[in-house]
């Protein structure tokens, strides 16, 4: 090999493939350790074919170009025999890869700023490194996530050449190690025997020597310096505590014109035979491999299927009362994608792992849907905050010129007045709070139960008494329950249906109160006592409910309910209520429609609501069909699926969702999206959805529903502004309180009026 440097013209120009890799469900070593065992046997040469005079030494390399979006696997050999068994090699262990002859990579310009690395064995070559990681561990891992993040300037070469060893050049060294260990008396037997095991497998082994270089581009050297390192150190994952390691001889330890003409003409360094790293088949399979890491740049960019928007999606760019999403883009072609408002009517579901973009998405639309609104469409929305984030980051982007029409609360705080009975809307008096509970334990619930919260609830209500611990106080004080059966009127039909329905747990001689046993041990009886001696009775028993719930939809208020640090029961108990109030307001709004009137646009935000959506809206597609009609959207955004709903309501979700959005996700959540998008086309594949970019995603959107495209969301850096947070929660706070202090002195309820 050192002749090359003496004599350039001999360089054989050598034949450079090109891999588009289908990615596996899971790494494959074995099919690697047989593809390098295949070529090292064929590279070996008899001993005639091995004079001194021979100038075409057989020598393959591996190579990992990384630049910013796009990153490249390719293999070189030194001749054209060499390149094909290659070829064959990789094809017969993986029938899913492609490997097309291609041009070399450009030539590589090193007026950049740049350093290089090149990794050596800490110990002799003889003790391995460590080959016994499990099925499931993709060894390029952190190199490709590193190349991932890489910016415009910078890049990455990773390259390895790989020769034959023979074992005339490799028996000296395996036989002094292994008696050097069965001399040594100071290690424990049981050790000696662990590295004796490792020794005599690796000497078995077809073996090759192994060149292993790093070159780093960027802005600076110093911080190719820090580029080159990082990429050096993604390869710890074959260190062992007991076994070999890498050590990394740095760029200023190297002579820099000759690693400059070694690495581009793919030549075996001038190196002291102490330096050389030999490597088994095994060792060589989870270095120069085929990834099967799903989340990677190289996977998104090779593999990723990148539909584009259909054009009826296309077509609004540009118009007015349109939101703005985000980007659909391959190669050249760039496309901005615009949803008409009018389509927002529809519901949405957002899938999407933690962190992937869900709340960032959210957060473009939302901003971009509430800037467009005036007091003539008054646009508004309610947000179920689950942890805080969507919440504070609204809050501090919201323009000032909509503060006056923010109502916001922090539940933790336990302040925020929050009675389920208090509603503006005349028909709270049908029980609804009694069917709240009902959901939070329906399949605790006996025949007596519903009869005794519903028909409690009714009476409280009707006489204005009502809160959660009046209602703990009828079931739990005789006198109390009798008053409040005293109190019901016979004014009405309904009200003497009511007396005659309470009059049976009533003795008729005696007075006693006597409640049926269900309900007295029912978990919801329970849940009262619990919440009205905790903070959330605080909130609960107030007078009246801080939000204006109706006149909140008819004039276009913007509602933030942030549910950070609540229990998962009491996050669930105010999702049950928002939701049972937007049912019971399905009857005014489809009294509107029914009439001509107009119906402002009122989404209501679910963020993280998949864990308990089914017992919420317990007739799920009946719901999303009338919240369609009524132009108060569900937008739903989900980060787990398959564990957390069940068929029936991911049947509905498809059914009735018009607007379907997938950020990356799980293996198991995957085949269920794929399964209920249903890309006609063939393009997108669970994979896919597994596989796809932060900030990425998958969506099909009402205009046409049956195509699926990429949208890429733009960034949105937002900075929580608690001043400005707290001062918006400050004025609904004070808002909120004005009507509740009218109420404690007795003041009637206003009701907001129906058309």
């Amino acid at each position: 090999m050192k002749r090359f440097h003496l004599m350039p013209f001999a360089i054989p120009k050598g034949v450079y493939y090109k891999l588009n890799i289908q990615a596996g469900d899971k790494p494959k070593y074995k099919p690697m350790v047989q593809v390098w065992n295949q070529m090292i046997r064929f590279m070996k040469r008899r001993w005639y074919e091995r004079l001194p005079f021979l100038i075409q030494e057989p020598w393959v390399a591996w190579e990992i170009h990384g630049h910013a979006g796009i990153t490249q696997y390719g293999c070189w050999a030194s001749n054209k025999l060499y390149g094909e068994r290659m070829v064959d090699s990789l094809q017969s262990a993986y029938p899913d890869i492609q490997v097309h002859p291609s041009e070399k990579p450009p030539a590589i310009d090193y007026t950049r700023p740049h350093s290089g690395a090149r990794l050596l064995l800490q110990y002799d070559y003889a003790l391995p490194l460590n080959v016994a990681y499990p099925d499931d561990l993709e060894t390029h891992a952190n190199l490709l996530e590193l190349i991932s993040q890489l910016k415009e300037d910078q890049s990455v070469i990773c390259q390895f050449l790989i020769r034959p060893m023979y074992d005339r050049q490799v028996e000296g060294s395996f036989s002094r190690a292994i008696r050097d260990i069965k001399r040594d008396k100071r290690a424990p037997s049981g050790e000696n025997q662990l590295y004796l095991q490792a020794l005599q497998a690796k000497k078995s082994r077809m073996k090759a020597e192994v060149v292993i270089r790093i070159l780093a581009f960027d802005r600076t050297r110093e911080e190719a310096d820090q580029l080159a390192d990082q990429c050096s150190k993604a390869f710890s994952w074959m260190e062992h505590s007991h076994f070999n390691r890498f050590l990394v001889r740095e760029w200023w330890q190297t002579i820099k014109p000759l690693f400059r003409f070694e690495f581009s003409n793919r030549l075996f360094p001038f190196r002291l035979k102490k330096n050389v790293v030999v490597l088994g088949d095994q060792e060589l399979a989870g270095l120069a491999r085929v990834p099967a890491m799903p989340r990677t740049a190289f996977i998104h960019n090779q593999n990723m299927q990148l539909p584009l928007a259909p054009k009826e999606i296309q077509t609004y760019e540009g118009k007015a009362d349109t939101i703005y999403l985000g980007i659909n883009a391959r190669g050249p072609i760039e496309n901005k994608i615009h949803l008409p408002i009018d389509h927002l009517a529809e519901n949405m579901v957002i899938f999407g792992r933690d962190g992937m973009g869900k709340t960032t998405f959210l957060l473009h639309w939302l901003l971009d849907f509430l800037d467009k609104r005036t007091d003539e469409n008054r646009y508004g929305c309610t947000v179920l905050d689950m942890d805080g984030t969507l919440a504070d980051r609204l809050l501090t982007k919201l323009p000032e010129k909509l503060h006056p029409h923010v109502t916001t609360a922090r539940f933790r705080d336990w302040k925020f007045p929050f009675n389920p009975f208090d509603i503006d809307f005349p028909q709270a008096e049908y029980g609804y709070v009694g069917e709240i509970l009902r959901r939070l334990d329906a399949e605790f619930w006996g025949p007596h139960v519903p009869d005794g919260f519903m028909m409690t609830a009714t009476a409280l209500d009707l006489l204005d008494q009502g809160s959660y611990w009046n209602m703990q106080r009828v079931f739990e004080e005789p006198e109390y329950a009798k008053a409040i059966y005293d109190g019901v009127p016979e004014d009405s039909d309904r009200n003497r249906s009511l007396r005659e329905q309470l009059r049976k747990y009533i003795h008729a001689e005696t007075g006693v109160v006597n409640w049926p046993k269900e309900l007295i041990r029912s978990p919801s009886l329970t849940r009262l006592r619990l919440w009205n001696s905790g903070p959330m009775g605080r909130i609960l028993n107030q007078r009246t409910d801080g939000f204006r719930w109706l006149k909140a939809i008819n004039e276009g208020r913007i509602q933030i309910l942030d549910l950070a640090g609540l229990t998962y029961d009491q996050k669930k108990l105010i999702v049950s209520k928002v939701f049972m109030f937007f049912e019971i307001f399905s009857y005014p709004r489809e009294m509107k429609r029914m009439r001509g009137q107009y119906l402002p646009l009122h989404p209501i935000i679910l963020d993280e609501g998949s864990y308990f959506i089914h017992d919420v809206m317990p007739n799920l597609y009946g719901f999303l069909k009338d919240f369609t009609h009524n132009r108060t959207p569900l937008i739903l955004t989900a980060s787990g699926v398959k564990d957390y709903l069940s068929s029936q309501v991911l049947d509905s979700l498809f059914r009735q969702v018009g607007n379907v959005v997938s950020f990356q996700v799980s293996p198991t959540d995957a085949e269920v999206i794929a399964r209920g998008m249903k890309d006609r086309a063939g393009q997108v594949t669970p994979k896919d959805y597994e596989w796809i970019l932060p900030h990425h995603a998958y969506m099909k959107l009402v205009p046409k529903k049956d195509a699926i495209f990429v949208n890429k969301t733009p960034k949105l850096e937002i900075v929580p502004d608690e001043e400005k947070i707290q001062h918006l929660l400050d004025q609904s706070y004070e808002r909120a309180m004005e009507y509740e202090l009218e109420r404690r002195e007795n003041k009637p309820r206003k009701h907001t009026p129906i058309v």
